[in-house]
């Protein structure tokens, strides 16, 4: 009997980031803000280009005929042994699969792929720009992970439990994220915003989201985002969803001018959120109870 063994190679992490960062993966997130917002496109010659320049052994993922552009904003915390970086990112995204997997990849329609039901990771994001606003994570994105990561600044409103006091006194979910150029003066790249207050959500099992990316020879990567807890997931194209998500461009938009148009005129599918539970509270103080000595 003929022995096998595996034998294929991983690709090499640089380690030179900073003297605090692991050598190795996994990166472990310490808090997760995370919106993702679907569109169903034509499956059109630009699409197939843009996507053949950021990932060419990639196919556009295909369902009931429509391609998925998708934009996701993340906020997270990554915590290591000397502190902590607080960082942002928008990746502006063509769902993909590798050619080569063309046989394995599942048929499924789009709220099939959105509810999780291909775990065979065949589908995933091909990155045509990503915006972040950690110099660090941009170096680490685009040599690590080989994704086009620049740098970007951003102004946020997103639902917290350490909300600001004031109307309304109800939980409202609502998104403003504003991509801006880097500096006091930046002017806006894209501006994402969604208000899911009130729609109805259906929790869903959808990562480990597969990103792929590409080293400097072309080589293509591929590097699972694992979430250890369900998704919320929002159908925008009942009950007016579709007017609740709006992606703008702003007088900056040049860097990603290209997913901008992809989306032109294309009303949002879906969208999924998730965020991080608390892990502990401060809670209000209150009197102590005193006697006074009784002289």
């Amino acid at each position: 009997m003929t022995e096998t063994h595996a034998g294929a190679a991983l690709p090499v992490v640089p380690t030179e980031f900073d003297l605090d960062l692991p050598s190795d993966l996994p990166f472990y997130y310490g808090s997760l803000s995370h919106l993702g917002i679907d569109y169903l496109v034509e499956p059109s010659e630009a699409l197939k280009l843009l996507l053949k320049t950021n990932g060419r052994y990639l196919e556009p993922a295909l369902f009931d005929g429509k391609a998925i552009v998708s934009c996701n904003y993340q906020l997270y915390l990554g915590q290591f042994s000397r502190g902590a970086n607080v960082m942002q990112v928008i990746e502006f995204n063509i769902v993909a699969y590798p050619a080569a997997d063309a046989d394995r990849a599942p048929m499924l329609t789009y709220r099939q792929y959105a509810t999780g039901e291909d775990q065979t990771g065949s589908y995933g994001f091909c990155r045509i720009n990503v915006a972040c606003d950690s110099d660090l994570w941009v170096k680490a994105g685009q040599e690590a992970f080989g994704e086009p990561k620049f740098k970007a600044a951003f102004d946020i409103t997103i639902p917290a439990v350490n909300r600001h006091p004031g109307p309304p006194p109800y939980w409202t979910d609502t998104w403003s994220i504003t991509c801006k150029e880097e500096g006091p003066q930046g002017s806006p790249i894209v501006t994402i915003q969604a208000d899911l207050t009130g729609l109805p959500a259906h929790p869903a099992s959808i990562a480990p989201f597969i990103e792929y990316g590409h080293q400097t020879d072309g080589k293509p990567l591929a590097a699972p985002l694992n979430v250890f807890q369900p998704y919320q997931l929002y159908d925008l194209t009942i009950n007016g969803g579709r007017d609740r998500a709006t992606i703008t461009p702003g007088p900056a938009v040049g860097p990603v001018d290209d997913f901008i148009r992809l989306i032109d005129g294309a009303d949002p599918a879906g969208a999924w959120v998730y965020q991080s539970p608390p892990v502990a509270v401060q809670n209000r103080p209150y009197f102590v109870n005193v006697r006074e000595t009784v002289r």
